[in-house]
C-alpha cells in the first residue's frame, strides 16, 4: 500500500469526495510549509479554497492555511487492480469486437 503521486492544487475547492484519505502539503504562512495526513471533509475543509488563506479559521483556531498539493492513499484494492491491469493481455485488435476472456487472477 502506498501514496499516489503529488498533485498540485489550484485553490478552487476540494476536488475529491468526502472521506478520501489524503496527505496534504499546507502553506501556513508565506514560505512556511507542513505536511499533514487526514480525510477530506474534516475540519480543514476551508483550506482547499485559497480565498480564505490567512483569514481567521471558522472554528476560531488560528489562521487558515492553504493546501498547495495533495496525495491520495492507494489502499490494497487499488494495488490489486493495478497489478491486474499491468499483467492483462491485450483486449482485442483495433476495429474488432473486444476480447471476452476473463481477466487473469493475480495472487
Amino acid at each position: 500500500m502506498s501514496w499516489g503521486p503529488w498533485i498540485k492544487h489550484d485553490g478552487q475547492g476540494c476536488p475529491l469526495r468526502p472521506g478520501v484519505r489524503v496527505r496534504c502539503r499546507f502553506e501556513e504562512m508565506p514560505g512556511e510549509f507542513v505536511v499533514v495526513d487526514g480525510q477530506t471533509g474534516e475540519s480543514c475543509a476551508w483550506s482547499w479554497n485559497w480565498s480564505r488563506w490567512l483569514t481567521i479559521a471558522p472554528d476560531g483556531c488560528g489562521f487558515v492555511a492553504r493546501i498547495v498539493a495533495y496525495r491520495i492513499w492507494r489502499g490494497q484494492a487499488f494495488q490489486d487492480l493495478a497489478a491486474i491491469a499491468a499483467n492483462r493481455r491485450p483486449t482485442g485488435v483495433e476495429g474488432t469486437e473486444h476480447d471476452k476472456r476473463a481477466p487473469e487472477v493475480v495472487e
